[in-house]
């Protein structure tokens, strides 16, 4: 149960980063 835990967060913390590096790109992409 504990490495299922381990899974989720990581995979939790992997989606938001993407979803933080996708605003950003796009705010990027906006200012040009």
């Amino acid at each position: 149960m504990r490495c299922s835990d381990a899974g989720i967060a990581l995979k939790d913390k992997l989606a938001l980063r993407g979803a933080v590096a996708l605003l950003l790109l796009s705010l990027w992409t906006w200012q040009i």
